[in-house]
């Protein structure tokens, strides 16, 4: 009986494989595969028979699929019908949706951040909106989770929403209708001294080389001065592998070796070389990169510097060498599967090779292999690409980190904005009214624990002798002292982030790419080094 079954799923297995999936099935131990996915059935009918509480089916299947992806790397991803919006953005920059990021602040989903031309934003929504009441139903305490469930569940094109906004004293009742949601993959390109010119890419979805060109064409056009090109690559996670080609392609003159993969099928194994005339192949360039730069930014990043054709500056990139295809599955699901490692033109591999908690470890020098530039420059594989300019990195205070997540900075701003109709354009507004700011925390009673109080009081909860907790007790007390002071210290880092905050409510995206441009130390570091050929030729090795 058992054999019959077995040879049952495989017939199953061979019809929605195909002859050729399912040879390589018999070729892997396709009795131990047919096994396990009977085991798997039974146990999911014997849960969903047994179990105390009701099972909702798609959920826990959700959670089976979700883990058996997760064990094998973080970008091997299964999109059932619920999420295939997600999917849709990644590839091609736009979903059907609302356009905006929602967390919960004083008990109420609030709108924390908006796309431009959204949904949201067209529906008559703002940033720092409170979601009050959806369609009779209290949402007081309803997490973000179950306010989309309830969005989702319900039968009609639009719903009506009570939205409490600062300085309004009544409830304002507006209209809520989901539509298509479009990120600028290229949301800002200007000059950023009298000769060099600036581009930020965020995503390589559809059309990015194309828009990175018009950026690039209508910077020459309207600056016939502009002499050198910065290409901002910080925090763009990738995307499209031939969008990233292309625009290797607008600096590589046409025939150049981009990037190879390789993978167990060796029939799917490819070489991608520029297909066309270049843009402007010696307009001296410098790509600045982070530790969220990954993926098709590290496939650029990494390929101008094989070549000697740019200086990188910035951070180390994320790690990401791994190319994966999108395979449509049955119910309008679809399952993103790690096929291959892709290399660039010195055949390194950038791939980290340990994973912690999603991220690739670090890898010391010692351990990684060497590789040569075109110009015999010495880079390394195994875990991202390392800039030729190490920038510090900008880490988040403390005190800053705990205004965010209390969201004070955006109660501040929701102030600020009630009676502010407009500001000046990104580049001119200023904002520094600290003393201000400082006396709305007093008011509203503001406070946080920092981490060496924690310390403290869990070393003070020990069994110390009387003389012990003494000296504990005094550290304490002076701690109080210490997080005033950090007011002082990290002023002007909360000053920035309160001046992009209020730029954003205008401006939005664009908003803040200009503002942040103006103490921007990558930013300028490119400019002084695209302004000095010695020491730009000297870091690429030219002779």
């Amino acid at each position: 009986m058992k054999k019959r079954k077995i040879i049952g799923l495989s017939l199953v297995l061979a019809i929605s494989l195909g002859a050729a999936g399912f040879t390589k099935i018999q070729n892997d131990n396709y009795f131990d595969i047919v096994k396990n996915i009977e085991i798997f059935t039974h146990v999911f009918k014997t849960l969903n028979t047994n179990y105390a509480d009701d099972i909702d089916p798609n959920s826990l299947m959700k959670i089976g699929i979700d883990a058996m992806v997760n064990s094998l790397d973080p970008y091997t991803v299964y999109y059932s019908e619920s999420t295939i919006e997600k999917y849709r953005f990644q590839q091609e920059g736009k979903y059907s949706g609302l356009g905006g990021q929602f967390e919960l602040v004083d008990g109420y989903v609030t709108i924390v951040d908006a796309v431009e031309k959204s949904p949201l934003i067209r529906s008559g929504f703002r940033i720092g909106d409170q979601l009050v009441n959806l369609e009779g139903t209290d949402l007081k305490g309803v997490s973000v989770s179950d306010f989309t469930k309830l969005l989702n569940t319900s039968d009609s094109e639009s719903v009506n929403l009570q939205v409490q906004r600062t300085g309004q004293a009544d409830l304002l009742s507006l209209t809520l209708r989901e539509g298509e949601v479009k990120i600028d993959n290229v949301p800002y390109y200007t000059m950023v001294s009298d000769d060099v010119g600036y581009v930020i890419l965020t995503t390589f979805t559809q059309n990015a080389s194309a828009n990175v060109k018009s950026a690039i064409n209508k910077l020459k056009a309207e600056n016939p001065e502009m002499k050198s090109l910065i290409l901002d690559l910080r925090n763009n996670g990738g995307g499209l592998l031939n969008e990233a080609v292309n625009i290797c392609n607008l600096f590589l003159p046409q025939g150049k070796l981009v990037v190879s993969t390789k993978g167990k099928v060796r029939e799917r194994d490819q070489l991608y070389k520029t297909q066309a005339a270049p843009l402007d192949p010696d307009i001296p360039l410098a790509v600045l990169i982070n530790g969220s730069s990954a993926s098709a930014s590290e496939i650029v990043s990494g390929v101008m510097q094989d070549y000697d054709r740019a200086v990188l500056i910035g951070q180390e990139s994320f790690g990401k060498g791994l190319v994966q295809l999108t395979r449509k599955l049955v119910y309008n699901s679809q399952l993103k599967v790690t096929i291959s490692k892709y290399y660039i033109p010195s055949e390194r591999c950038i791939q980290g090779v340990e994973y912690a908690d999603g991220k690739p470890v670090d890898i010391p020098d010692s351990l990684r292999s060497e590789f040569k530039t075109s110009n015999g420059r010495i880079v390394r594989d195994g875990g991202g690409v390392q800039p030729d300019i190490v920038m510090a990195e900008s880490l988040e205070s403390e005190l800053l980190g705990a205004l965010n997540k209390q969201h004070w900075i955006l109660k501040y701003v929701n102030q600020y904005v009630a009676g502010q109709d407009s500001i000046s354009a990104p580049q001119s507004f200023e904002w520094n009214d600290m003393t201000d700011f400082y006396n709305f925390l007093d008011q509203e009673g503001f406070s946080y624990v920092h981490s060496h109080e924690k310390a403290l009081t869990k070393l003070r909860e020990t069994k110390v002798n009387d003389t012990e907790a003494v000296h504990l007790d005094e550290a304490l007390s002076s701690i109080a002292a210490y997080k005033k002071s950090l007011r002082q210290s990290d002023s002007e880092a909360i000053r920035k982030s309160i001046e992009e905050q209020i730029v954003s409510r205008y401006h939005y995206d664009a908003g803040k790419v200009q503002i942040a441009l103006r103490n921007d130390d990558d930013v300028q570091k490119a400019i002084d080094v695209l302004n000095d050929q010695v020491t730009y030729n000297d870091i690429l090795g030219k002779q």
